[in-house]
């Protein structure tokens, strides 16, 4: 997005605040305070209205805007913004290993009811155990975990945060890419 979009940008997103505006008087309010502003389920059922249309143009604008960040960084590479690092990579979809299902329940012995969830083995909760147990995390995950790119080929955009960035992002300044 060049800088001759954002006055595109700022009046669409205006826009969508003027919308709202139009039932929730800003300037009364101190707060979020709007509710006790509504005098019946009918000015509630309004708000309630209002609130999601902006929630719902708000996440197809976010939506859009890391699509394009998404595009930008897997043409032109990882880029830090602010205090976070910015890059693009494959989506990546998680499966136990065929076979491995029994192993990794034995593993986890006595801390199974800690790993699972009704749905899947909670794969932060292995590798606290494995942290537990002094074994290395990593290698645990590895052996009863298969990471492979999922079936769309989607892309996901990983917004990394300063105290998590690989060591390269210190030497790093804002719009500066790898």
């Amino acid at each position: 997005m060049g800088n001759d979009d954002r006055p595109r940008l700022k009046q669409a997103l205006g826009a969508l605040i003027l919308e709202v505006a139009e039932v929730v008087d800003f300037d009364e309010l101190e707060g979020w305070t709007v509710i006790d502003s509504a005098e019946g389920i009918d000015d509630l059922w309004v708000m309630e209205g209002a609130a999601e249309s902006l929630v719902n143009a708000s996440k197809q604008v976010l939506a859009q805007v890391r699509q394009r960040m998404g595009a930008d960084i897997d043409e032109l590479g990882p880029v830090r913004l602010g205090n976070k690092l910015y890059r693009s990579g494959p989506k990546m979809d998680r499966t136990v290993i065929e076979g491995q299902g029994m192993p990794l329940m034995e593993w986890l012995g006595e801390d199974l009811k800690n790993a699972i969830n009704p749905n899947a083995v909670l794969v932060t909760a292995v590798r606290a155990i494995a942290t537990k147990r002094e074994q290395d995390p990593k290698v645990v995950e590895q052996t009863f975990y298969l990471y492979q790119r999922a079936e769309d080929d989607a892309f996901v955009l990983t917004r990394i945060p300063e105290d998590k960035a690989p060591k390269y992002f210190a030497n790093m300044e804002h719009g500066d890419r790898r």
